[in-house]
């Protein structure tokens, strides 16, 4: 369970990064501003932090 719950969170920060450095080359391919790249990477985070919260509290309530 560790394992799995560690993966994912490894997953989440290196998603993170890769985009971090990627921003421009990916804006001039979408043909977006760097302004939204970086909305819809915060976005991305704020989903992915809130369902992990959401998971740890059913999983709480419900049990393994």
């Amino acid at each position: 369970m560790l394992v799995t719950l560690a993966a994912a969170q490894f997953l989440m920060t290196l998603d993170s990064s890769v985009m971090n450095v990627s921003m421009a080359t990916v804006a001039a391919d979408l043909g977006t501003t760097i302004t939204g790249v970086q909305t819809a990477i915060t976005l991305y985070t704020l989903v992915m932090a809130t369902t992990m919260l959401t998971g740890g509290k059913i999983g709480t309530i419900v049990g393994r």
